[in-house]
């Protein structure tokens, strides 16, 4: 998990943060309960990164603790990295919320790897896909510029 290679980060904060990620998504894709050895701080956690909705997620987040911000960052990025499914308009309204949290966590806790990787995964759908496009013939160059 890249959540545990910031050494920036007090490493008490990366070992729960991590366990804190696990225990979320297991949550949030399946009907198991926490074990009932986490501690109460990764409960904590948990509880904080757990929204019943994305739209109140957007409009809660900004209400919870520091540390909950910070963890949501790594929960948005893996979610991009692996957010094929989404279709554009659902990418794009993502995007912006990732890059909002990247911006909060980067005025808080500095330039992490987690910030960096984020910024360079949330690039909204239309510029990703020109972005990303290679010209296959002079004229095409011509026509990508």
């Amino acid at each position: 998990m890249t959540f545990l290679t910031e050494t920036a980060l007090p490493e008490e904060l990366r070992r729960d943060g991590a366990d804190a990620l696990l225990w979320h998504d297991l949550l949030e894709d399946s009907t198991l309960p926490l074990p009932d050895w986490t501690s109460e701080r990764v409960r904590g956690l948990v509880k904080e990164l757990t929204f019943p909705s994305f739209k109140e997620e957007l409009e809660t987040l900004w209400f919870r603790s520091e540390e909950a911000i910070l963890l949501k960052l790594y929960d948005k990025t893996s979610n991009l990295l692996d957010g094929t499914w989404m279709r554009d308009a659902q990418w794009n309204r993502y995007v912006a919320h990732t890059v909002k949290i990247a911006d909060h966590v980067e005025a808080k806790w500095g330039a992490l790897n987690g910030v960096r990787m984020a910024r360079a995964i949330a690039i909204p759908r239309e510029i990703k896909a020109q972005a990303t496009a290679y010209p296959r013939s002079p004229g095409e160059a011509e026509r990508l510029r």
